[in-house]
């Protein structure tokens, strides 16, 4: 007959576990991750103290960003081949290409202010197309700097564009955001013949850019904060809020890209709209009120956590060793949903049966010794 303590102890062991018997197991949390992208950071472009102060939002809330950074927005002369706008002179031989200078070089506030955020890890430095103009080349309906410009073109304006970078701030970029977020076929090889892992643009880019190819990571941004004036401005971030808030709740999603302009929170001649700036800080706020987001920059290099400490940064392969080590013991027992599979699950039932029976067997027999 069996020993009461063990008869008592199956019981309890088979009303646990078997009381979810018709219930999937509950699905291993999957981390959030949330990415800013700020384009169109360029010289001549600097409205005063607007680009400081909304990195300092991101600085304050030790949320990374990536800066999309336009090289030449003034280019002329031999980049007239590329972006036919009619600046070319008389006197400029025009050699397709790229303009001679350096203009990241030319506006001292612009390069003093840059140079002091390069070593900061909370600011990427991505490349943003070459001069950002419209080429008017392309048959679709969308602008682009590059659509239907040759891909001889293309590499030589990308490749002095990323040169110039390099030159400016030390920094060679691995992240291409092209302008317009419209890019082609010639646009990719391109960037990946020079080096670049990350492709970001938008939804208007053909279907087959995007995803993962050939060893650059395609994808485009899910939410565009735009607005001409603060109420706009506002609405775009209910509109944005919205789309989070069906971002965490969407299992089979784990990156929100969110793009917006720094200018966008400009006022009247340039100067900051502290309230516009305002609705950035809450808006960060609010994805910081869901829990297990991850804060990282388009590159992947650097993530922060929510509810580190302020001014922290750490490196994504610190993080993703660690998550690596907990996700591999329980991938083999997850189908991919994240939910335990109906035999894995009665196994790993099974296996706890066992134990818990070895246990009070083990707990009966040590008594039975000591009458």
């Amino acid at each position: 007959m069996i020993k009461r303590p063990i008869f008592l102890a199956v019981l309890l062991v088979l009303a646990v576990l078997f009381s979810t018997a018709s219930v999937n197991a509950q699905t291993v949390g999957v981390k959030k991750y949330v990415i800013f992208r700020d384009d169109d950071v360029a010289p001549w472009w600097f409205h005063g103290d607007t680009l400081q102060a909304v990195n300092q939002v991101h600085i304050d809330e030790n949320v990374p960003v990536t800066l999309a950074i336009v090289p030449d927005p003034h280019a002329i002369g031999p980049d007239s081949q590329v972006f036919p706008y009619g600046q070319l002179t008389s006197n400029v031989t025009a050699t397709r290409g790229t303009s001679p200078d350096n203009e990241l070089l030319q506006d001292p506030a612009f390069l003093a202010y840059m140079r002091s955020i390069s070593s900061d890890p909370l600011f990427e430095f991505a490349q943003h197309g070459y001069s950002h103009k419209d080429d008017q080349l392309s048959l679709l309906s969308e602008p682009s700097e590059f659509a239907g410009a040759s891909a001889t073109v293309q590499h030589e304006a990308i490749q002095k564009g990323r040169d110039d970078i390099t030159e400016a701030f030390g920094i060679t970029p691995t992240t291409f955001v092209p302008p317009f977020d419209h890019g082609d076929a010639n646009t990719l090889e391109a960037v990946q013949a020079l080096g670049f892992t990350d492709y970001c643009s938008g939804r208007g880019d053909p279907a087959t850019l995007q995803g993962q190819a050939d060893g650059i990571r395609v994808e485009p941004a899910t939410v565009n904060i735009v607005g001409a004036n603060y109420t706009a401005l506002n609405t775009s971030f209910q509109l944005a809020k919205n789309t989070t808030d069906q971002f965490f709740s969407d299992p089979s999603n784990d990156t929100l890209i969110v793009a917006y302009h720094w200018w966008t929170f400009s006022g009247p001649g340039g100067s900051v709209d502290a309230r516009e700036v305002q609705l950035l800080r809450d808006y960060i706020d609010y994805i910081k009120a869901n829990e297990g987001v991850q804060f990282t920059r388009l590159d992947r290099q650097v993530t922060t956590s929510t509810g580190a400490a302020a001014g922290t940064a750490l490196s994504l392969p610190q993080i993703t060793i660690s998550t690596a080590a907990i996700y591999g013991a329980v991938s083999s027992l997850m189908n991919v949903s994240g939910a335990l599979t109906p035999y894995r699950l009665w196994l790993t039932r099974g296996v706890g049966i066992t134990y818990l029976l070895g246990f009070a067997w083990f707990v009966v027999r040590g008594r039975d010794r000591r009458k």
